[in-house]
């Protein structure tokens, strides 16, 4: 038997290790223990560690040590709950904190460690170092259509909707609703719908005016020009002034400054050619241009605003050469008999010197075989609706004129028209004289009637000395104010006495037509001149002009000795308009009211002096305000001399 007992060292802890190990010793063969001692000391070179790593968990390194087996520490992540490296528990870090991966990441453990998962979609960096949003609106809107906003969120972003007139959204895309073929447009029904990016726009028709929304048929051709100036010759919708129902006309663009009516139109060519003269009232209303048509008996919607008609007769078509009347007539024709024919002006003919039997004198019913003719007496010359062919030697056509006589004696046309021009009123007094019940307001007019100005809304005094006063400038008094002789144009209310002025082209045409200006002051006064304000010549350079006139006042005082003037240069400091008499000033004497004293308000006394109105300012430039010197009854003067910058006087200046 072997020496077990003389093995065991350590009774206790290492008990069943020993025994187990000193099993494998060879001890003595008696009972004497001869070999014990032997026995104890192989044990203590046996390597406890190699057998279940001497009892120390796996993990923990075992150290031999003299017939001791040592434990070392649990290795990095792991718990050693004994305290002796016999056992070793894993650390769940994720347990903790997420394990020190960042709170998007997912922690995973593992024996002994763990690891961090990627960051999310959406964002950047390392899951250890920490997760950063990545912003997906920074690049290419993020995704979304370019018509859209992109908001980042966290990890993501989100699309805004499409604007109004898209469809779709702002992550699949936004498609352009095309509301002009869906019929979702607001259009006005005689209006053009163009669709656009989002929206659409509205176009009125030729012939109608409006924003496309609201489309209002125009009154006649000029209107129609005058909205369109690139309109050209054809046909067109109109509502004329009284009717209810819209008509189709044709329309010249383009002869004598355009915007011309038809209203009649006959060809010997095109079947019947001729026709009973009564028939020619009414003929194809529906079919202008034709050569068989007539709306005579809408010509008095065509009244222009003073009650006078313009009018052009012509003949494009041989054998004789084209030509032309055109004229303005006080009436109606067809109001108007051979023998009471109205009043006519502005005539001009090619060829020059047209005559029939009689000087041309408008048209009027007729005596013989046309409508209408413009030959007083019993021819019918300038025929219009005629029953036949005229006898005038080589062609039996339309009469036209009959001087000068053209070669072969061949003075008929094959086709002749009728064209009408409907003007506005030409300033404020043609409006209240056709409506004495006018009150003071904004009213269009159309001083130079087909000329270069166009109309453009004036304000009508309708009361002031019995009305009908064109205003064309206003001033406050204040400081930097335009001119009465300027060609800035101010938006004001006159009759609020703020700040007012029209160019000059309006004030040259106004003043054309005038033969009165008045002056008319906030705290009621007023002076009258019997002279327009300016002539001809206000815009061109280095101009003035100086007229005698015989000045009035509100309350009757009057000076017929006075003058009135303007310059359009040496004008810095002022004198750009006056109104004064002849007398001394501190210069001397003035000529036509003024003494020009100096280059730097040409048109201002020295002193002031002799004004009833004048102009000065201190500073340079174009402003000025204005004052009065000299009284003349209730209208009494303002100030001595007032330099200052601005004047002390508000009012409106006018013409009629």
């Amino acid at each position: 038997m072997r020496g077990v007992v003389g093995c065991v060292r350590d009774v206790g802890r290492w008990s069943g290790f020993v025994l187990m190990a000193c099993l494998a010793v060879a001890c003595g063969d008696d009972d004497s223990g001869t070999n014990g001692d032997a026995g104890l000391s192989d044990a203590a070179t046996v390597d406890l560690c190699a057998v279940d790593n001497g009892g120390c968990d796996m993990l923990a390194t075992c150290t031999n040590n003299g017939g001791r087996a040592d434990c070392g520490q649990c290795p990095l992540g792991y718990d050693d709950p004994n305290g002796d490296g016999t056992s070793c528990v894993d650390v769940d870090e994720c347990a903790t904190d997420n394990g020190g991966c960042d709170a998007l990441a997912e922690c995973t453990n593992t024996a002994g460690s763990f690891t961090c998962g990627d960051c999310p979609e959406g964002y950047t960096g390392g899951a250890e170092s920490g997760c950063l949003d990545i912003d997906e609106c920074a690049t290419d809107n993020g995704g979304c259509d370019a018509l859209t906003t992109c908001t980042n969120t966290s990890g993501s972003r989100t699309c805004g909707d499409c604007p109004a007139g898209y469809t779709g959204d702002g992550a699949t895309g936004c498609v352009d609703i095309d509301e002009c073929a869906t019929a979702a447009d607001n259009c006005d029904e005689n209006a053009a719908c163009t669709n656009t990016a989002g929206g659409f726009t509205c176009e009125c028709d030729p012939g109608y005016s409006g924003d496309g929304e609201t489309c209002t048929a125009l009154e006649d051709c000029l209107q129609i020009l005058r909205a369109n100036p690139a309109a050209t010759d054809g046909e067109y919708t109109i509502v004329p002034a009284g009717a209810t129902e819209p008509m189709t006309v044709y329309c010249s663009m383009s002869m004598n400054d355009g915007g011309w009516t038809q209203v009649f139109d006959q060809d010997i060519d095109v079947a019947p050619g001729y026709r009973p003269k009564a028939e020619w009232v009414s003929v194809n209303p529906d079919m202008p241009n034709s050569g068989q048509y007539s709306i005579l008996d809408q010509l008095h919607r065509f009244e222009g605003a003073d009650g006078t008609y313009e009018l052009l007769y012509e003949w494009p078509d041989g054998p004789m050469p084209a030509g032309y009347v055109q004229w303005t007539q006080g009436a109606n024709p067809m109001d108007v008999s051979d023998n009471a024919r109205a009043r006519i002006s502005n005539v001009t003919m090619m060829p020059a010197d047209q005559r029939g039997c009689q000087p041309f004198g408008g048209l009027a019913v007729g005596t013989s075989a046309s409508y209408l003719d413009g030959d007083p007496g019993g021819c019918w010359w300038f025929a219009v609706g005629s029953g036949r062919g005229h006898p005038d030697g080589t062609n039996r056509g339309i009469p036209t004129y009959s001087q000068p006589n053209e070669a072969g004696g061949s003075n008929s046309a094959d086709r002749v028209r009728l064209w009408v021009r409907k003007l506005p009123h030409p300033d404020c007094a043609s409006i209240l004289s056709a409506n004495p019940t006018a009150t003071n307001g904004t009213y269009e007019i159309d001083p130079d009637g087909v000329g270069p100005v166009e109309p453009f809304d004036a304000y009508c005094d309708m009361v002031t000395d019995g009305g009908g006063w064109t205003i064309v400038f206003g001033a406050t008094g204040a400081a930097g104010e335009q001119a009465l002789v300027s060609d800035t144009e101010t938006a004001g209310d006159p009759f609020a006495f703020d700040a007012f002025n029209v160019d000059r082209a309006k004030k040259m045409a106004l003043s054309a037509r005038a033969d009165e200006s008045i002056f008319v002051r906030r705290t009621g006064p007023w002076l009258k001149a019997d002279a327009p304000l300016f002539d001809e010549n206000l815009d061109t350079p280095s101009s003035e002009s100086h007229v005698a006139v015989t000045i009035t006042a509100n309350d009757g005082t009057t000076n017929p000795d006075a003058f009135l003037g303007y310059a359009n240069y040496n004008i810095a400091r002022g004198g750009d308009f006056y109104v004064s008499r002849d007398g001394n000033t501190c210069a001397g004497t003035t000529t036509q009211g003024v003494d020009h004293h100096s280059t730097a308000y040409w048109n201002l006394n020295c002193g002031c002096a002799q004004h009833y109105l004048y102009s000065y300012q201190r500073s340079g430039g174009e402003a000025a305000g204005y004052d009065v010197n000299t009284s003349l009854g209730s209208w009494t003067g303002t100030s001595g001399c007032h330099s200052a910058d601005g004047g002390t006087m508000a009012f409106y200046a006018a013409m009629r």
